[in-house]
């Protein structure tokens, strides 16, 4: 039996981990306001209300909490619809365990709906057997129900499955779960590589470069 594939999306397949800091300087610039330098940094640990409050008292911004909140969430959702990218090596990766028979899933953080109009505009949403929202699943991915769930719909157990992923907390769930895990390079967490590639069993700044070993 062929062994199972379960993908994180920003970071891991999509060079869209970079949003989640840019988010709040495009909303602002959509006012006219040039954000200053450190901006994404102080915003980036914050849920999105925790961060439209931030903005809204930093900058005296008019619209009210629940607007901005909208606000914001059309620039993330537009930035998936429109710019994301593939990761270097996604596609041929993504192409390789398809002909290999090898069944993947998505497991991310993101909302379904940025994720829908990302893979639909890149023309990968069929790779997917499918795709596990942390809200959804009812946990982050300190805990690995995510995963666990990904794996009974692809039908491994953990043992024979891989998970990929460029953030450590979760590099370090999968693994403690019993799954095979991967850790892929990603830019924005670079200061993290040397403690993933500890933390995991393969480790590649390129999705292609897992192909042999996922299939050995």
């Amino acid at each position: 039996m062929t062994p199972g594939v379960i993908l994180d999306l920003d970071g891991t397949l999509l060079d869209s981990t970079r949003i989640w800091k840019e988010a709040g300087a495009r909303y602002l610039a959509s006012w006219g306001i040039a954000a200053p330098e450190g901006l994404g940094e102080a915003l980036f640990p914050m849920g999105m209300r925790e961060g439209a409050a931030y903005l809204k008292a930093r900058f005296d911004l008019p619209e009210n909490l629940p607007a901005i909140v909208r606000g914001i969430t059309r620039t993330v959702e537009g930035f998936y619809a429109e710019e994301a990218a593939l990761k270097p090596g996604a596609r041929s990766f993504l192409a390789a365990m398809g002909r290999a028979g090898v069944p993947m899933a998505l497991a991310t953080a993101s909302g379904r709906g940025p994720v829908t109009a990302a893979l639909t505009r890149l023309n990968i949403e069929d790779a997917f057997a499918a795709v596990f929202i942390c809200d959804e699943v009812g946990a982050g991915k300190a805990s690995p129900a995510i995963y666990q769930a990904a794996a009974a719909r692809l039908e491994r157990k953990p043992e024979a499955t891989w998970v990929f992923e460029d953030e450590l907390t979760a590099i370090r769930t999968a693994a403690a779960a019993g799954f095979r895990t991967c850790a892929v390079f990603d830019a924005e967490s670079a200061a993290q590589w040397p403690a993933l590639r500890a933390a995991a069993e393969g480790a590649v700044t390129r999705l292609d470069a897992a192909v042999p070993f996922v299939l050995d």
